[in-house]
């Protein structure tokens, strides 16, 4: 075990909470420091910290953080390294200072062979040491004018060089560094930087743009130097193409300008390699270090060529502590630290496992720009999907108190210099073995919240789930998944330990067994919901709006966790489930933002003797009934408003695929959601559950999304108390193509709307009314885009038809089939059953089916496109509306007056026109008719979960 390894573990290696962040005595210390220390001091995280080792801060208030920010002041081997602790224990014994320029020592002279070493070039080199960066930096610029005789000094976009006055005249970035300081030393000029996403040019094209600006603006006979990072830090980690700093080093020899590379926030093993520039192969005359030399003490340095170095006067260089006896001991400790522990190989270690799991998310999230860094530098830049264009709105909304330190950009508007849409990593690399397992389990997405643990998961080990390892994938998936109930903030097994089976229904195989609750637990349920209600519906808006918050961030982290296992139980291929996740995810951000918006009314009656006083309240505690074929979005949807309203729930889970809420419900324990205001209550037997709460009188609403059979007899309980009810039941949905449709987009819509989720949605297209001029046209794309489709297990690659949901499913919609072909109609393709494991249909097209065909006049819930003709739109209009359902329809056509007189006339509670989707968080969900009463989504969704109140009072 090294000494490292002995050192950490002094502080136990994980992440716990036991307060609240911050915690009492972090709150009173930093009213303390407002008091005073100047405001223009800032701090990134609310928490003082007590002892920080290894990969691990400790706070104030004994709540252990990850530690992912110590990396901006003592950057790799950490804070308290015990090499450096030794080295300065034994120097404080000897001298604690005397100026260098006077009474010199050899640790100076050691950290200067040192540096002369380690950085880059094979020339003979000299160095100077300072105290900061932004001082090491302006001694740059006076070296470079000292050796050249010229004055001008070009930075670059995005740079961040420091806060003095000269290097605040380098920096970029204005708020917060430069904003009411000026004016600034003159001479320096800005240039373009290589920003390989934003500007789409390769380094030779990036390098040839700044070199014409440079030559065309200032001119190479006035230029002193150039001063760039290789990889910038502050505006965002930006890593310039390759090739890019190359041409301009071979510029700057040709001209003789001097080149700078500042390697303040990369150097020192940091990227990789011992100094970023290495990466690129190239060796500058100057290179200015600081932070990383000396483990967390003050020192920084100037190296390069001698005969650069040696430029100015005897006495031009140096300072009263430049160079401190004690930091030159750390530096020296440091440096042995990187060496004898490897530390450049820990950071690509680092490089490889944070962007394999990064690049997870990149790949299935829009919403990421790019992966970029080297080593342990690494940032993720977010943009808006649909310009591409940088979104700090994103940044801003992904902050939130979690159970780590991170340093991360300022969250400024983007603009021409600072990148306020990446979120960036500054972790130390010489964490002992068990912090590295920390750091991995942490390395997710977006910061997750746990309270004192991290389970490990398939998304956290990289698993690819196939059919093939379904059994490993169990293993990992379901190792920290609870499968019991839960009650109260706990997690209860059913009476005498009764559980009921949860299969693959693509493989048939059991997932794994699940608590099967009955009336008792209910009831149980139902105690604790009406407990909390009163301090949970009186609770902060802004404290339920948090909650929300932090669950979304964790879904978006958890992502690929949630669509595995909504994959697994529910069947749906693995990139409709991510959607789903997506989805659900959106449900959770609506409604936080929501909460904090309930509102009143006050004024005056209309005969002024009174004030009316209008407010919202919750309505209470809810019964939230959710189906199996959207088990996390149907939850959220439900679950979402009522938090957000201040409304207590129970929720039972479909037994088909109660494991994705089980997990959802496990998430939100984690965050912290109060003790029972959430509670599940997974079955089989439906009644014992519902039949007992429909009958409390402390129950206050209903939630049910199923089919229509069930609603009624649903309704039917709920009006003896007289409850609040949404009810989102079955539909019959038509698919309208009129003769100007845009075909090649009726296709496209009529694939999303009849066989996402395998068709088992009731959102899904039923009845497919096309223009008898363009259906032969219509019938023969749909057969050979459905022909294309690859059927399989959801978590096979490339897979777009998924299994039904279970045999009777097989059955229903197999029957459906023979008799619409019974009836006359044509097949075009698929048509039945597949044999073998799993239940699985094949996807299929009808053309002439008759209204008289089951599948006409109830959901088919499967693979089925079923097709008939019309003439006018009178007759298909009357067509669409000539069922007792009307939760959906769409329609394509280029006709404006015809898109208005459908809105009008088409009787459904949503329209898709030349739309094949319309769900979305921020719109009422709900139909008419048969299909239900209520909406869900949208400001209309949580006011189903708030009751209004009236108050007169007399007139002042």
């Amino acid at each position: 075990m090294s000494v490292v390894e002995l050192a950490v573990d002094q502080l136990p290696q994980e992440r716990k909470l036991v307060t609240d962040l911050p915690g009492p005595k972090s709150v009173e210390l930093m009213a303390r420091k407002e008091a005073a220390v100047s405001t223009a001091v800032g701090n990134l995280m609310p928490v003082f910290a007590q002892k920080i080792n290894g990969g691990v801060v400790l706070d104030i208030d004994g709540n252990s953080l990850i530690d992912l920010g110590s990396g901006i002041a003592v950057t790799t081997v950490g804070s308290s390294a015990p090499r450096v602790v030794e080295a300065v224990q034994q120097q404080v014994a000897e001298f604690t200072h005397t100026c260098f320029m006077v009474t010199p020592y050899e640790p100076y002279v050691a950290v200067a062979e040192a540096l002369n070493r380690l950085t880059p070039g094979t020339f003979d080199k000299r160095t100077a040491l300072f105290n900061s960066g932004a001082e090491a930096v302006e001694n740059a610029v006076k070296i470079a004018r000292a050796a050249t005789g010229k004055t001008a000094v070009v930075a670059f976009d995005h740079g961040y060089h420091g806060r003095t006055n000269l290097t605040m005249g380098l920096t970029s970035k204005n708020v917060p560094y430069k904003d009411g300081f000026g004016p600034f030393a003159p001479e320096i000029y800005r240039a373009p930087m290589s920003y390989p996403l934003r500007d789409g040019l390769s380094g030779a094209e990036a390098a040839a743009r700044t070199i014409t600006t440079v030559e065309s603006q200032i001119g190479a006979n006035n230029l002193a130097a150039m001063i760039i990072e290789p990889i910038q830090g502050e505006g965002g980690f930006i890593e310039p193409a390759p090739g890019f700093l190359p041409a301009l080093l071979a510029w700057c020899r040709e001209n003789d300008v001097i080149f700078i590379a500042d390697e303040i926030q990369t150097g020192f093993a940091r990227t990789g390699a011992m100094f970023a520039c290495e990466n690129e192969g190239i060796e500058p005359d100057l290179i200015v270090t600081a932070k990383g030399i000396a483990g967390g003490l003050p020192l920084a340095a100037v190296t390069g060529r001698a005969d650069v170095m040696n430029s100015p006067k005897a006495g031009g260089l140096g300072g009263t502590y430049g160079g401190n006896p004690i930091a030159c001991a750390a530096a020296l400790a440091t440096i042995e630290t990187y060496e004898q522990d490897n530390l450049v190989e820990r950071a690509r270690e680092v490089e490889t496992v944070a962007k394999g799991r990064l690049q997870q998310w990149a790949d299935t999230d829009p919403r990421v720009g790019q992966i970029r860094g080297r080593g342990a530098m690494i940032a993720v830049e977010l943009v808006d999907p649909a310009t591409g264009k940088p979104d700090a709105n994103r940044l801003r909304a992904s902050r939130h108190t979690a159970a780590l330190v991170a340093s991360s950009c300022s969250v400024v508007a983007p603009s021409a210099t600072s990148c306020a849409s990446c979120r960036r990593c500054r972790s130390p690399t010489n964490f002992c073995s068990k912090a590295w397992t920390r750091l991995r389990l942490a390395l997710a997405p977006t910061p997750d919240t746990c309270r004192s643990d991290h389970r490990i998961n398939a998304h956290s080990q990289g698993l690819h789930v196939t059919t093939e390892n379904i059994s490993q994938a169990n293993e990992a998936l379901f190792a920290g998944l609870h499968t019991d109930g839960y009650i109260n903030g706990a997690w209860v097994q059913a009476p005498e330990d009764k559980r009921f089976e949860v299969l693959n229904p693509a493989t048939g195989e059991v997932l794994t067994t699940v608590a099967n609750l009955g009336s008792d637990d209910a009831m149980a349920a139902m105690d604790a919901a009406d407990a909390a209600q009163a301090a949970w519906g009186k609770s902060a808006p802004r404290e339920r709006a948090d909650l929300l918050r932090a669950a979304f961030d964790g879904l978006i982290a958890r992502r690929e966790e949630f669509a595995r296992l909504i994959s697994l139980e529910m069947g749906k291929p693995l990139a409709e489930a991510r959607g789903e996740v997506t989805y659900a995810a959106e449900f959770l951000r609506w409604f936080s933002e929501e909460a904090t918006r309930i509102s009143g009314r006050y004024g005056s009656n209309a005969e002024g003797t009174g004030r009316v006083i209008v407010s919202q309240r919750p309505v209470g505690p809810c019964l939230l009934i959710t189906p199996w074929n959207f088990p996390l979005a149907m939850a959220t949807r439900k679950i979402g408003p009522a938090l957000a309203a201040g409304c207590t729930s129970i929720i039972k889970p479909a037994a088909q695929t109660p494991l994705t809420t089980l997990a959802f419900t496990s998430m939100l324990d984690e965050i912290g959601v109060p003790a029972g205001v959430v509670n599940v209550v997974p079955t089989t037997s439906a009644s014992s559950i519902s039949e007992p709460l429909l009958a409390d009188p402390r129950l206050r609403k209903m939630s049910f999304t199923g089919s229509t059979a069930v609603g009624r007899s649903l309704l039917k309980l709920a009006a003896d108390q007289v409850l609040r009810t949404s009810m989102e039941l079955g539909g019959n949905a038509p698919f309208l193509v009129f003769e100007d449709a845009d075909l090649d987009a009726a296709v496209q819509g009529a694939l999303l709307a009849k066989f996402r989720n395998i068709g088992q949605a009731c959102t899904a297209a039923n009845r497919f009314l096309v223009h008898s001029s363009v259906a032969e046209d219509f019938s023969a794309r749909m057969t050979k885009a459905v022909e294309g489709m690859k059927i399989g297990s959801g978590l096979e690659d490339g897979v777009t038809i998924g299994p039904l949901v279970d045999e009777a499913a097989v059955s229903k919609v197999s029957e459906l089939v023979e008799d619409a072909l019974a009836g006359g109609a044509t097949l075009h393709t698929g048509g039945a059953a597949i044999d073998g494991p799993g239940h699985f249909f094949q996807p299929t097209v009808l053309s002439s089916v008759t209204p008289a065909a089951k599948m006409w006049t109830s959901e088919i819930f499967g693979p089925v496109l079923a097709i008939t003709t019309f003439d006018t739109e009178e007759e298909a209009v009357a067509a669409a509306n000539d069922t007792e359902y009307g939760l959906i329809a769409y329609a394509y056509t280029k006709d404006l007056k015809r898109s208005q007189r459908l809105i009008e006339d088409i009787e459904s509670g949503m329209l898709g026109l030349n739309m094949g989707v319309v769900s979305n968080a921020a719109a009422p969900f709900g139909g008419v008719k048969q299909s239900g009463l209520g909406r869900e989504g949208g400001p209309e969704g949580i006011s189903e979960y708030l009751t209004t109140r009236y108050a007169l009072t007399p007139a002042p």
